[in-house]
């Protein structure tokens, strides 16, 4: 799958995921919308078993990967694996539950974080987010924070090298 759009106003998001499971992208490029990927799962919804293997999410206005579920919204059980994310308008990776939603045992394997504001930001809803693993993989060139855990969660970084890397400069801060 190739979504873009290169003039004229950009889509909210290519992918947009509210209620469903088991679904696979393989090589997908989702580039130039405002979000390029967004999981928003409300009262009594859940995004489970995603997975990424490879492909882009490049060039977002926003964040090219949000996940904002609200409610007892729950995003679990998902994977990307050496996908790459590079120079959206905010954030690379964004979460931001509220703090009766849950995110939890979604892990990036190989992943690429380049530009952007940050790499990772989370905003809200920090004790419910378990279980987020990255291993392996960079974050470079953000020109706030590689990682942004404002909110909080449980986390595993593993072998992720944070900094200069692939033509990026270092982040302006590590880990806040």
């Amino acid at each position: 799958i190739l979504a873009t759009n290169p003039s004229g106003a950009k889509p909210f998001a290519h992918l947009m995921l509210t209620n469903s499971g088991d679904i696979t992208c393989t090589d997908c490029a989702f580039i130039l919308a405002t979000h390029n990927v967004y999981i928003n799962p409300g009262n009594g919804q859940s995004v489970v078993s995603i997975k990424f293997i490879g492909g882009f999410l490049d060039q977002a206005g926003t964040n090219n990967l949000i996940a904002v579920p609200s409610g007892t919204g729950v995003w679990e059980r998902s994977s990307f694996f050496e996908t790459w994310f590079g120079t959206p308008g905010v954030n690379n990776i964004s979460l931001g539950p509220s703090n009766t939603a849950i995110i939890d045992a979604i892990d990036c394997t190989g992943c690429e974080l380049y530009g952007g504001v940050n790499g990772i930001g989370t905003t809200q809803g920090g004790a419910t987010i378990t279980n987020v693993q990255f291993t392996g993989g960079r974050i470079a060139g953000a020109s706030g924070s590689a990682v942004s855990l404002n909110g909080g969660g449980n986390y595993l970084f593993n072998g992720v090298k944070i900094g200069s890397a692939g033509g990026f400069g270092v982040n302006a801060i590590g880990v806040t």
